[in-house]
């Protein structure tokens, strides 16, 4: 979040940090009982897939973080360092760049799950897709760039987030509360950052056009 969520915010810290303790507190209870599959299979759909999709953004979060981490080692100064520091210091870096390779085929497979798709969309999700998007961006896979830009965006229309969030209604037919109107409208911006930048990147048109677009600037 300090690093990436100044720049292209796409999830409620708030939120996710709240939605991360009650799936520490499950899986250690999972533990605990010894009967993992048995609570899992006792628990609602609906309940399962959000674990799913929040584990999903947990671990392109992760991934995101990871990034972070090697940029930094990177770019930071070696001239004034003793050897034994540079040596363990190339040592972290070598193991970051390890579980980097790990999570960046994880995160493909997950990205390629039929679930993610034009019938199933959600604003979790597509959060999920957009974290994906960023990440792939940044590291110049423009083959998964390619892939995700479309689908991001056009699921982005289909949950109407270029709409003013004030006249879009909810599920039962109610309107918005004003959390969930920022976070479609931080969401949507997020969206259109990337779709900017990727255009720029790829040497490709905007999907998103400006007329069409009623959500404020967050």
């Amino acid at each position: 979040f300090d690093e990436w969520a100044s720049v292209v915010p796409i999830l409620n810290k708030h939120s996710f940090y709240q939605h991360l303790d009650k799936f520490e507190k499950d899986i250690c209870l999972f533990d605990a009982n010894g009967k993992r599959q048995e609570y899992l299979n006792s628990l609602p759909r609906a309940t399962t897939l959000s674990y799913k999709i929040f584990g999903s953004i947990l671990v392109a979060v992760v991934q995101m973080g990871i990034l972070s981490a090697i940029k930094q080692k990177k770019s930071a100064p070696r001239n004034s360092l003793q050897n034994s520091v540079v040596s363990e210091s190339s040592d972290n870096l070598n193991t970051l760049l390890n579980l980097s390779q790990h999570y960046n085929i994880v995160l493909k497979q997950l990205v390629e799950n039929p679930y993610f798709n034009a019938r199933t969309t959600s604003i979790p999700s597509l959060q999920f897709l957009t974290i994906a998007l960023q990440y792939f961006t940044n590291i110049g896979d423009s083959l998964m760039v390619y892939d995700l830009k479309g689908k991001v965006c056009l699921m982005s229309q289909q949950l109407r987030l270029h709409r003013c969030p004030s006249v879009v209604l909810g599920v039962n037919g109610s309107k918005l509360n004003n959390i969930q109107q920022t976070d479609r409208r931080l969401l949507f911006w997020a969206i259109y950052v990337l779709d900017c930048f990727s255009s720029y990147q790829l040497g490709i048109p905007r999907i998103f056009k400006d007329q069409d677009i009623e959500c404020a600037l967050p």
